[in-house]
């Protein structure tokens, strides 16, 4: 059973925060059809009979990610429709495991399918299965999807990509819980929970035409918004401790410390690939850091990460405007983030919105922070 713990982060000087298990599931490939034995193998389909019985550490070290936690669990106990909103890599994934282990029946099975990678030819097959000889390459009957998670749950990701042909013929099986097979004409019922993830607006899809409404109404009956990491800084040092953490164990390295002042290097920058882009970096500065190194430092983590799509990511920080020698690691995490928030409102003459665009942190947030941090009338934009 799934059993999430809620802490608080610590720095990165500090211990790692309880974490629990959460299901991961092994791929399967999938049956030719129409002839494209190679195509079938990479449509991405993952399953598992019981995926209460594996491993896989999460982190839910924040308010916002705690109340996210708090709704699926109330969810959990009926079968409503859930569309999981948040830009890439934020989780929603994860969370759709979650939603199905705090369920009555966390060992049923659970199936997830990424919309965007079924070819429209394949659609129907992959979804709701087909018969044998239904097509060529069809040597057996299979099951769809639906079926496969008939009493458990089916994570349908990046619903938004699906064409409106494909949209139909969803819709008529959530309408009607039942599903014929390509090529048969028995209809098989199927009693699964929908969790649909996307880092889309299906509102302004529907607006311009692109995604139905009443399929909309059908995935939507709750609908969570995933923050960012950005709106989750508390969580930025667990994450990274525990990706070092499985790839040191994964790959067999040595094992390092990570640098007291990496933390607020961490929490600075605006990480628009999310938990997956902080995850890809972690294990970059972990191959490329030097084999007699002890210690990961900020300098590790500078070398890789413009490469790969983080521009914004600054040298390696000097905090020499924090308080005097001795002072605590909040306190240099204070004066760091007011320095921060005092150049962004320069640099934006004081315009408060445009300064918490710049730094990539809602507005409340910033408002919070200059009145927590007792900014000057500069700060406060008069």
């Amino acid at each position: 059973m799934l059993n999430l713990s809620v802490e608080q982060a610590p720095s990165l000087a500090g211990s790692v925060p309880a974490i629990s298990p959460i299901a991961t599931h092994a791929s399967q490939p999938m049956a030719a059809a129409g002839g494209a034995k190679q195509a079938t193998a990479s449509v991405p389909v993952t399953a598992a009979a019981t995926p209460s019985a594996a491993s896989q550490p999460v982190v839910v070290a924040c308010p916002a990610m705690r109340e996210l936690y708090d709704t699926l669990r109330a969810a959990a106990r009926t079968r409503v429709s859930t569309l999981l909103l948040g830009e890439t890599g934020t989780g929603k994934e994860v969370l759709a495991q979650a939603l199905h282990c705090f369920g009555a029946a966390p060992d049923a099975p659970y199936q997830a399918v990424n919309c965007a990678a079924i070819p429209a030819t394949l659609l129907e097959s992959v979804l709701f299965g087909h018969e044998r000889g239904a097509f060529s390459g069809a040597e057996r009957r299979r099951a769809g999807v639906f079926e496969r998670a008939h009493g458990g749950t089916l994570l349908l990701d990046e619903v938004g990509e699906l064409s409106l042909a494909a949209q139909a013929s969803l819709l008529r099986v959530l309408e009607t819980r039942r599903v014929v097979r390509v090529g048969g004409e028995t209809e098989v019922a199927v009693d699964v929970r929908i969790v649909s993830a996307t880092n889309r607006s299906l509102n302004d899809m529907v607006r311009d035409g692109g995604f139905r409404l009443d399929l909309l109404y059908r995935l939507n009956t709750l609908t969570v918004r995933v923050p960012p990491l950005r709106e989750r800084l508390e969580e930025v040092e667990p994450l990274a401790r525990l990706f070092q953490r499985e790839a040191t164990r994964q790959w067999k390295l040595p094992e390092r410390q990570l640098d007291r002042d990496l933390g607020v290097w961490l929490r600075a920058q605006p990480w628009p690939g999310n938990v997956r882009q902080l995850k890809n970096v972690v294990e970059r500065a972990l191959v490329h850091a030097a084999p007699s190194s002890s210690v990961l430092t900020v300098a590790d983590f500078v070398k890789v990460a413009e490469p790969i799509g983080l521009p914004a990511m600054s040298d390696p920080v000097v905090l020499e405007d924090a308080p005097a020698h001795g002072a605590s690691f909040d306190e240099r995490v204070r004066a760091f983030e007011a320095k921060l928030i005092t150049e962004a409102l320069r640099t934006t003459a004081g315009n408060q919105t445009r300064a918490a665009e710049l730094l990539r942190i809602p507005r409340r947030t910033l408002c919070d922070k200059i009145n927590n941090y007792r900014l000057g009338a500069e700060a406060r934009g008069v």
